[in-house]
Protein backbone atom coordinates (compact mmCIF):
# COMPACT_ATOMS: atom_id res chain seq x y z
CA UNK A 1 0.00 0.00 0.00
CA UNK A 2 2.33 2.82 -1.13
CA UNK A 3 0.02 5.72 -0.93
CA UNK A 4 -0.47 4.74 3.40
CA UNK A 5 3.60 4.58 3.34
CA UNK A 6 3.72 8.06 1.71
CA UNK A 7 1.42 9.51 4.18
CA UNK A 8 3.70 8.31 7.32
CA UNK A 9 6.58 9.06 6.06
CA UNK A 10 4.85 12.65 5.58
CA UNK A 11 4.22 12.51 9.13
CA UNK A 12 7.56 11.63 10.35
CA UNK A 13 8.80 14.95 11.50
CA UNK A 14 5.27 16.21 12.74
CA UNK A 15 5.68 13.33 15.27
CA UNK A 16 9.12 14.19 16.31
CA UNK A 17 9.03 18.16 16.43
CA UNK A 18 9.38 18.28 19.94
CA UNK A 19 11.44 21.17 20.52
CA UNK A 20 13.68 21.52 23.57
CA UNK A 21 12.09 18.69 26.40
CA UNK A 22 9.45 16.59 26.60
CA UNK A 23 8.41 14.93 30.02
CA UNK A 24 5.60 13.43 30.30
CA UNK A 25 4.08 10.76 33.09
CA UNK A 26 1.72 7.65 33.26
CA UNK A 27 -1.52 8.68 34.90
CA UNK A 28 -1.13 10.84 38.21
CA UNK A 29 1.45 8.34 39.67
CA UNK A 30 4.05 8.16 36.95
CA UNK A 31 6.36 4.96 36.23
CA UNK A 32 7.83 6.34 33.44
CA UNK A 33 9.09 9.90 31.78
CA UNK A 34 10.28 10.17 28.13
CA UNK A 35 12.80 13.63 27.95
CA UNK A 36 13.87 14.40 24.66
CA UNK A 37 15.93 17.32 23.72
CA UNK A 38 16.29 18.60 20.08
CA UNK A 39 14.41 17.33 17.15
CA UNK A 40 14.17 13.73 15.11
CA UNK A 41 14.35 15.71 11.95
CA UNK A 42 17.41 13.87 9.94
CA UNK A 43 19.57 16.83 10.68
CA UNK A 44 17.37 19.92 8.56
CA UNK A 45 17.44 22.88 9.26
CA UNK A 46 16.88 25.12 11.27
CA UNK A 47 19.18 24.35 14.12
CA UNK A 48 17.68 23.85 17.49
CA UNK A 49 18.90 25.07 21.02
CA UNK A 50 20.32 22.82 23.63
CA UNK A 51 20.06 23.04 27.42
CA UNK A 52 23.34 22.55 28.85
CA UNK A 53 24.06 23.21 32.50
CA UNK A 54 26.30 25.90 33.77
CA UNK A 55 28.61 23.40 35.02
CA UNK A 56 29.14 21.53 32.00
CA UNK A 57 29.90 24.90 29.90
CA UNK A 58 32.09 25.55 32.61
CA UNK A 59 34.18 22.23 32.12
CA UNK A 60 33.77 22.67 28.14
CA UNK A 61 35.62 26.45 28.64
CA UNK A 62 37.89 25.16 30.77
CA UNK A 63 39.45 22.77 28.90
CA UNK A 64 38.51 23.19 25.05
CA UNK A 65 39.79 26.36 22.72
CA UNK A 66 36.34 27.00 21.82
CA UNK A 67 33.72 27.47 24.62
CA UNK A 68 30.01 26.87 24.49
CA UNK A 69 27.57 23.91 22.77
CA UNK A 70 26.90 23.22 19.34
CA UNK A 71 22.73 23.62 19.05
CA UNK A 72 21.36 20.25 17.58
CA UNK A 73 21.59 19.52 13.66
CA UNK A 74 25.26 21.82 13.89
CA UNK A 75 27.67 20.08 11.42
CA UNK A 76 30.45 22.65 11.93
CA UNK A 77 33.22 20.88 13.25
CA UNK A 78 35.71 22.28 16.60
CA UNK A 79 32.91 22.84 19.07
CA UNK A 80 32.05 20.11 22.07
CA UNK A 81 27.97 19.49 21.93
CA UNK A 82 26.66 19.44 25.38
CA UNK A 83 22.77 19.30 27.15
CA UNK A 84 21.29 18.52 30.15
CA UNK A 85 18.40 16.45 31.31
CA UNK A 86 17.45 17.59 34.99
CA UNK A 87 14.80 17.23 37.80
CA UNK A 88 14.73 13.04 37.26
CA UNK A 89 13.90 12.20 40.28
CA UNK A 90 10.33 14.28 40.41
CA UNK A 91 8.41 11.11 40.47
CA UNK A 92 10.34 8.80 43.09
CA UNK A 93 13.35 6.56 42.60
CA UNK A 94 14.97 5.56 39.36
CA UNK A 95 15.03 2.15 38.77
CA UNK A 96 15.93 1.91 34.71
CA UNK A 97 16.74 4.33 32.28
CA UNK A 98 17.47 4.16 28.43
CA UNK A 99 19.45 6.92 26.37
CA UNK A 100 18.95 7.02 22.30
CA UNK A 101 20.89 9.57 19.95
CA UNK A 102 21.15 9.93 16.64
CA UNK A 103 24.89 11.24 15.49
CA UNK A 104 26.98 12.23 12.66
CA UNK A 105 30.29 10.96 13.31
CA UNK A 106 32.97 13.55 11.71
CA UNK A 107 35.74 12.47 13.34
CA UNK A 108 38.19 9.49 13.70
CA UNK A 109 38.62 10.11 17.72
CA UNK A 110 34.99 11.50 18.95
CA UNK A 111 33.42 9.87 22.00
CA UNK A 112 29.75 10.46 23.64
CA UNK A 113 29.59 10.14 27.32
CA UNK A 114 27.56 11.33 30.29
CA UNK A 115 28.87 13.58 33.28
CA UNK A 116 27.50 14.92 36.72
CA UNK A 117 29.18 18.44 36.62
CA UNK A 118 28.86 20.84 39.99
CA UNK A 119 28.45 24.53 39.28
CA UNK A 120 31.71 25.21 38.76
CA UNK A 121 32.83 22.49 36.28
CA UNK A 122 33.71 19.84 38.54
CA UNK A 123 32.59 16.36 38.35
CA UNK A 124 30.00 15.45 41.38
CA UNK A 125 30.40 11.94 40.37
CA UNK A 126 31.91 9.47 38.14
CA UNK A 127 30.43 9.37 34.43
CA UNK A 128 30.83 7.28 31.55
CA UNK A 129 31.94 7.68 27.85
CA UNK A 130 33.05 5.92 24.69
CA UNK A 131 34.13 6.32 21.03
CA UNK A 132 31.14 6.49 18.35
CA UNK A 133 32.82 4.02 16.85
CA UNK A 134 32.87 1.54 19.53
CA UNK A 135 29.19 2.29 19.83
CA UNK A 136 28.21 1.48 16.37
CA UNK A 137 28.62 4.60 14.74
CA UNK A 138 32.20 4.56 12.38
CA UNK A 139 33.76 7.77 11.11
CA UNK A 140 31.93 9.72 8.27
CA UNK A 141 28.68 7.93 8.86
CA UNK A 142 25.36 8.21 11.03
CA UNK A 143 24.01 6.46 13.27
CA UNK A 144 21.54 5.60 16.18
CA UNK A 145 23.01 4.80 19.83
CA UNK A 146 21.20 2.92 22.16
CA UNK A 147 22.28 2.58 25.64
CA UNK A 148 20.90 1.07 28.55
CA UNK A 149 22.07 2.81 31.74
CA UNK A 150 22.09 0.00 34.32
CA UNK A 151 24.18 -1.77 31.88
CA UNK A 152 26.35 -0.04 29.72
CA UNK A 153 29.60 -0.83 27.85
CA UNK A 154 32.42 -2.24 30.25
CA UNK A 155 29.77 -3.08 33.06
CA UNK A 156 29.06 0.35 33.91
CA UNK A 157 25.54 0.73 36.06
CA UNK A 158 24.75 4.81 36.10
CA UNK A 159 21.30 4.31 38.08
CA UNK A 160 22.56 5.10 41.34
CA UNK A 161 24.56 7.86 40.29
CA UNK A 162 21.70 9.42 38.68
CA UNK A 163 19.76 8.40 41.65
CA UNK A 164 21.78 10.48 43.73
CA UNK A 165 22.33 13.30 41.41
CA UNK A 166 19.06 13.83 39.43
CA UNK A 167 20.66 14.66 36.64
CA UNK A 168 22.55 13.85 33.82
CA UNK A 169 25.11 16.07 31.57
CA UNK A 170 25.00 14.35 27.92
CA UNK A 171 28.11 15.63 25.63
CA UNK A 172 29.45 14.72 21.99
CA UNK A 173 33.44 15.72 21.10
CA UNK A 174 33.92 17.91 19.34
CA UNK A 175 33.51 18.01 15.18
CA UNK A 176 30.73 15.19 15.57
CA UNK A 177 26.85 16.18 14.88
CA UNK A 178 23.53 15.63 17.18
CA UNK A 179 20.13 15.26 15.92
CA UNK A 180 18.23 14.40 18.85
CA UNK A 181 18.15 12.82 21.95
CA UNK A 182 15.85 11.14 24.11
CA UNK A 183 16.69 10.13 27.68
CA UNK A 184 13.47 7.35 28.80
CA UNK A 185 13.40 7.05 32.88
CA UNK A 186 11.54 4.18 34.81
CA UNK A 187 10.82 5.17 38.34
CA UNK A 188 10.68 1.88 40.42
CA UNK A 189 7.07 -0.31 40.32
CA UNK A 190 7.82 -0.68 37.03
CA UNK A 191 8.35 -5.03 37.24
CA UNK A 192 8.63 -5.59 33.77
CA UNK A 193 9.38 -4.10 30.05
CA UNK A 194 7.45 -6.30 27.43
CA UNK A 195 7.40 -5.08 23.97
CA UNK A 196 6.23 -5.56 20.36
CA UNK A 197 8.39 -5.01 17.48
CA UNK A 198 7.70 -2.27 15.44
CA UNK A 199 10.14 -3.25 12.50
CA UNK A 200 12.78 -5.56 12.50
CA UNK A 201 15.92 -3.42 13.91
CA UNK A 202 13.27 -2.58 17.05
CA UNK A 203 14.66 -3.86 20.37
CA UNK A 204 12.22 -1.85 22.19
CA UNK A 205 13.57 1.62 22.79
CA UNK A 206 11.75 4.87 22.48
CA UNK A 207 11.30 6.73 19.92
CA UNK A 208 10.84 4.39 17.32
CA UNK A 209 12.27 5.19 14.11
CA UNK A 210 10.58 4.87 10.92
CA UNK A 211 9.14 2.11 9.78
CA UNK A 212 6.35 1.27 12.64
CA UNK A 213 3.52 0.95 10.75
CA UNK A 214 4.49 -2.51 9.81
CA UNK A 215 5.05 -4.47 12.65
CA UNK A 216 6.65 -8.30 12.27
CA UNK A 217 5.26 -9.40 15.46
CA UNK A 218 1.87 -9.24 14.37
CA UNK A 219 0.79 -11.43 11.20
CA UNK A 220 -2.36 -12.78 9.95
CA UNK A 221 -3.30 -16.78 8.44
CA UNK A 222 -6.33 -18.08 6.61
CA UNK A 223 -5.97 -21.03 8.93
CA UNK A 224 -5.03 -21.70 12.83
CA UNK A 225 -1.65 -22.67 13.42
CA UNK A 226 -0.42 -21.58 10.45
CA UNK A 227 3.82 -20.87 10.01
CA UNK A 228 3.86 -18.11 7.11
CA UNK A 229 1.94 -14.80 7.37
CA UNK A 230 -0.59 -13.69 4.63
CA UNK A 231 -0.02 -10.59 2.73
CA UNK A 232 -3.70 -9.47 3.29
CA UNK A 233 -6.76 -10.12 5.65
CA UNK A 234 -9.73 -12.06 3.59
CA UNK A 235 -13.43 -11.48 3.77
CA UNK A 236 -15.75 -13.77 4.40
CA UNK A 237 -14.04 -16.01 6.12
CA UNK A 238 -12.62 -16.49 9.36
CA UNK A 239 -8.70 -15.25 9.71
CA UNK A 240 -6.49 -15.65 12.74
CA UNK A 241 -4.18 -12.50 14.30
CA UNK A 242 -1.05 -13.69 15.23
CA UNK A 243 0.61 -11.09 18.36
CA UNK A 244 4.01 -11.61 19.71
CA UNK A 245 4.76 -10.17 22.95
CA UNK A 246 8.65 -9.66 24.09
CA UNK A 247 9.31 -10.24 28.02
CA UNK A 248 13.21 -8.87 27.57
CA UNK A 249 12.43 -4.74 26.92
CA UNK A 250 15.20 -1.82 27.74
CA UNK A 251 14.01 -0.64 30.88
CA UNK A 252 13.74 -3.25 33.32
CA UNK A 253 16.32 -6.10 34.06
CA UNK A 254 14.99 -9.08 32.39
CA UNK A 255 14.11 -11.14 35.64
CA UNK A 256 10.55 -10.61 36.41
CA UNK A 257 7.39 -12.47 35.02
CA UNK A 258 4.76 -9.97 33.65
CA UNK A 259 0.91 -10.03 33.59
CA UNK A 260 -1.18 -7.84 31.79
CA UNK A 261 -3.96 -7.91 28.98
CA UNK A 262 -3.02 -8.01 25.35
CA UNK A 263 -5.50 -5.90 22.82
CA UNK A 264 -6.02 -5.74 19.04
CA UNK A 265 -7.97 -3.31 17.03
CA UNK A 266 -8.74 -1.97 13.71
CA UNK A 267 -9.29 1.06 12.08
CA UNK A 268 -9.45 2.35 8.12
CA UNK A 269 -8.25 5.81 9.05
CA UNK A 270 -5.16 5.27 8.56
CA UNK A 271 -2.48 7.37 9.82
CA UNK A 272 -4.99 9.84 10.59
CA UNK A 273 -6.74 7.55 13.83
CA UNK A 274 -7.38 9.40 16.61
CA UNK A 275 -6.94 7.18 20.56
CA UNK A 276 -9.80 5.98 20.96
CA UNK A 277 -12.61 6.90 18.89
CA UNK A 278 -11.64 5.49 15.40
CA UNK A 279 -10.37 2.20 17.43
CA UNK A 280 -12.78 -0.84 16.81
CA UNK A 281 -11.23 -3.93 19.64
CA UNK A 282 -11.08 -7.27 17.86
CA UNK A 283 -10.54 -9.18 21.12
CA UNK A 284 -8.44 -9.27 24.34
CA UNK A 285 -6.22 -12.02 25.72
CA UNK A 286 -5.48 -12.14 29.24
CA UNK A 287 -1.83 -13.06 30.05
CA UNK A 288 -1.39 -13.58 34.03
CA UNK A 289 2.13 -15.07 33.66
CA UNK A 290 4.95 -14.16 30.60
CA UNK A 291 8.04 -15.95 31.72
CA UNK A 292 11.03 -13.79 31.93
CA UNK A 293 12.97 -13.18 29.20
CA UNK A 294 10.39 -14.96 27.24
CA UNK A 295 8.82 -14.74 23.60
CA UNK A 296 5.64 -15.98 23.07
CA UNK A 297 2.86 -15.56 20.67
CA UNK A 298 -0.81 -15.06 20.75
CA UNK A 299 -3.53 -15.80 18.29
CA UNK A 300 -6.97 -13.83 17.92
CA UNK A 301 -9.99 -15.30 15.45
CA UNK A 302 -11.51 -12.73 13.77
CA UNK A 303 -14.55 -13.59 12.07
CA UNK A 304 -16.05 -10.35 11.17
CA UNK A 305 -13.77 -9.16 9.09
CA UNK A 306 -14.66 -5.68 7.66
CA UNK A 307 -15.40 -4.76 3.45
CA UNK A 308 -12.52 -4.67 1.34
CA UNK A 309 -10.16 -2.21 1.56
CA UNK A 310 -6.56 -0.81 3.22
CA UNK A 311 -7.09 -0.72 7.40
CA UNK A 312 -4.83 -0.77 9.93
CA UNK A 313 -4.12 -3.48 12.78
CA UNK A 314 -3.05 -2.04 16.12
CA UNK A 315 -1.77 -4.13 19.24
CA UNK A 316 -1.84 -2.85 23.27
CA UNK A 317 -0.05 -4.40 26.13
CA UNK A 318 -1.62 -2.68 28.87
CA UNK A 319 -0.46 -3.78 32.45
CA UNK A 320 -0.27 -1.73 35.39
CA UNK A 321 3.71 -3.28 36.42
CA UNK A 322 4.65 -2.00 32.49
CA UNK A 323 2.81 0.89 31.80
CA UNK A 324 2.61 3.48 29.04
CA UNK A 325 5.71 5.45 28.87
CA UNK A 326 3.79 8.27 26.98
CA UNK A 327 -0.39 8.57 28.14
CA UNK A 328 -3.14 7.89 25.68
CA UNK A 329 -4.78 10.73 26.13
CA UNK A 330 -8.16 10.81 24.40
CA UNK A 331 -8.17 12.40 20.93
CA UNK A 332 -3.90 12.18 20.26
CA UNK A 333 -2.68 11.08 17.21
CA UNK A 334 -1.87 7.02 17.64
CA UNK A 335 1.01 7.07 15.19
CA UNK A 336 2.82 9.40 17.87
CA UNK A 337 1.58 6.85 20.78
CA UNK A 338 2.78 4.01 18.92
CA UNK A 339 5.92 5.85 18.35
CA UNK A 340 6.74 6.38 22.05
CA UNK A 341 5.40 3.80 23.47
CA UNK A 342 7.14 -0.24 23.20
CA UNK A 343 3.67 -1.60 24.47
CA UNK A 344 1.86 -0.39 21.12
CA UNK A 345 2.51 -1.99 17.47
CA UNK A 346 0.86 -1.21 14.13
CA UNK A 347 0.47 -3.00 11.07
CA UNK A 348 -0.90 -1.89 7.65
CA UNK A 349 -3.08 -4.67 5.76
CA UNK A 350 -5.42 -4.86 2.86
CA UNK A 351 -8.96 -6.69 2.71
CA UNK A 352 -9.58 -8.62 -0.23
CA UNK A 353 -12.41 -10.44 -1.69
CA UNK A 354 -11.92 -14.09 -1.89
Amino acid sequence: MPHRQTLHRVTFSTVFSLVALLAVAWSGTAHAQTYTHGTADGFAAPTEPVSPSSGMLAYIAAGYLYPGSRDFDDLGIDRWFATTFTNLRNNGPICGATLRMTVQNQSLNDSMGMMFMGPSGTPLATGWGASLSSLGVPSGTTGTINLNLASLPGGVNLIPTLNAQGFVDIFVQDDSGVDFVTLVVTVCGVTADVYTKDNTSDLGYAPTVDPIWGSPDIRVCYSPGCTLAQRYLAYGITNYLYVTLRNNGPLTPVGNAASGTLNIYYTGAGVAAIWPNDWTLIGSISVPNLAPGATQEFMFPWSSVPAPGNYSLLTRWVSSGDPMSLPELPGSNTLTNTRWNNNIAWKDLSVVGL
